[in-house]
């Protein structure tokens, strides 16, 4: 479980400044968020979200091994893109796209399934963030910020 605890955090803080941007960052309220034995929330603003599980910023060093991110449909195809730019880094690291349907309710009932089916298919989930507080209270997603303040 550790290991690919590890693995999840490591690639959360490459991908938190995409899900925070994308949640519209510098708010209240976390964006991002993963299954199976975590997942990752970034609060806006240096804040923490509120039942979100907390983790040890050294936790993700020395990572290797795939990730997934699991996000709605990518209409643009942005998602495909960073993800394939990422990969050709070489990191160690490979990410693999999983991607939900287009509409926001579908991509939160499949990730409230699959929480509750204790499933490990999402270590990273892009989520809208209305949900983050839901999810955080469920001890569902993990709050990145310490992880994303030790890189800066």
């Amino acid at each position: 479980m550790r290991g690919r605890f590890g693995l999840s955090a490591a690639v959360a803080v490459a991908l938190c400044s995409l899900v925070v941007a994308a949640c519209g960052g510098g708010g209240d309220s976390g964006g991002g968020g993963g299954g199976g034995g975590g997942g990752a929330a970034s609060g806006g603003g240096g804040k923490t979200t509120s039942g979100a599980k907390v983790i040890d910023p050294n936790s993700a060093n020395g990572a290797k091994g795939t990730v997934t991110y699991c996000q709605g449909k990518d209409t643009a195809g942005n998602a495909h893109a960073w993800v394939k730019a990422y990969n050709a880094k070489n990191t160690g690291i490979t990410v693999k796209l999983l991607e939900f349907p287009a509409s926001a309710d579908a991509q939160r009932q499949q990730f409230i399934q699959r929480q509750q089916a204790k499933s490990g298919d999402c270590d990273i989930f892009s989520s809208d963030v209305i949900w983050t507080a839901e999810f955080a209270s469920q001890k569902w997603i993990y709050d990145m910020s310490k992880v994303v303040e030790s890189r800066k």
